[in-house]
């Protein structure tokens, strides 16, 4: 009976690590490709480069670190791929794997504002547990030392995105679409830790004040199986397209102050987490970086060159 009681722990606590590393990103609003794979090739103009890195929970022992890099790109044909490597640290558990995304875009209207597009990513990863990073209650505890200490896990995720012009902007996102299961320990009972789908809806709205300022207001609704429905509240403020800073509030989690910077083809974000929940009594807040460089995508894509070599025949 302790065993299966020990058992049940690490499970439920595996479950909600997962919940954990994937949900949290303070800089969404600015890289959604992490949360949408329909987003790839959304801009035809550039291909846009981002590398995001969050400390969460500062002085907070084991809080998670995440590291993100994404880049996606317009191909031609209304066809859009996407990259997006990632590695997440949580206490003595490690996920790092990478997506592969591809998203088909349709005109809703004969001047082009209005666009749908849709994407569906291939992911794999892997999931380590460092069994050298637990503290035993009892030297050798079998239940920790029969548990497999990596899996190798295939997963899928889909995306809708809605945009008109750069005004207004929204999307829905279904993540882990196959929820594998991987039993975690290696003794007669036998547990599945499933990875529960979790479900992304957000939208947002570019407002022009005039010629040098733009107000950026946004909502993030994110939902998993077994955990409450949670919310973002985003407001950004933009000068000369150059200069940027805002506000956001995760509900019952954190309020974040955001600032900014574009530089050429360079844009810099740094952002301050301050905990409201009960961990602030044990945590510094949380920082998040992102540094990103946009190449332009002028000439032919791919699938244009495709498509017309094809005709030629």
């Amino acid at each position: 009976m302790k065993k299966l009681f020990i058992t049940l722990i690490v499970t439920l606590m595996f479950s909600q690590i997962f919940a954990q590393q994937i949900s949290l990103n303070s800089h969404y609003m600015l890289n959604d490709f992490i949360l949408n794979p329909a987003i790839a090739g959304s801009n035809a103009d550039f291909i846009p480069m981002n590398m995001t890195v969050r400390k969460q929970w500062a002085g907070f022992a084991g809080a998670p670190i995440t590291q993100h890099f994404t880049t996606h790109a317009d191909v031609g044909a209304d066809f859009g791929l996407g990259l997006h490597f990632f590695n997440d640290l949580t206490g003595p558990t490690r996920r790092s794997g990478f997506n592969f995304a591809a998203s088909y875009g349709l005109q809703l209207d004969n001047t082009n504002a209005h666009r749908l597009r849709f994407g569906l990513s291939f992911v794999l990863f892997e999931h380590v547990f460092d069994r050298n990073r637990i503290t035993y209650e009892e030297e050798y505890d079998p239940t920790i030392e029969n548990t497999f200490n990596q899996h190798i896990i295939p997963d899928a995720n889909f995306g809708i995105y809605y945009h008109k012009d750069t005004t207004i902007f929204g999307g829905f996102s279904v993540m882990h679409l196959v929820q594998s299961r991987r039993d975690i320990t290696g003794i007669a009972h036998r547990f599945n830790n499933p990875i529960n789908r979790m479900y992304y809806l957000y939208g947002g709205y570019n407002y022009a004040i005039n010629e040098d300022m733009m107000l950026r207001p946004s909502l993030l609704l994110q939902f998993q199986a077994n955990a409450p429905l949670s919310f973002d509240v985003n407001c950004i403020f933009e000068y000369q397209s150059t200069y940027w800073g805002g506000i956001s509030y995760r509900f019952k989690d954190a309020a974040a102050v955001i600032i900014g910077l574009n530089w050429n083809h360079f844009s810099f974000a740094y952002s301050y987490d301050i905990t409201t929940s009960d961990i602030r009594r044990y945590s510094y807040g949380s920082h998040e970086l992102t540094v990103g460089y946009k190449i332009s995508n002028d000439g032919a894509k791919f699938m244009n060159r495709l498509i017309r070599k094809r005709s030629s025949f």
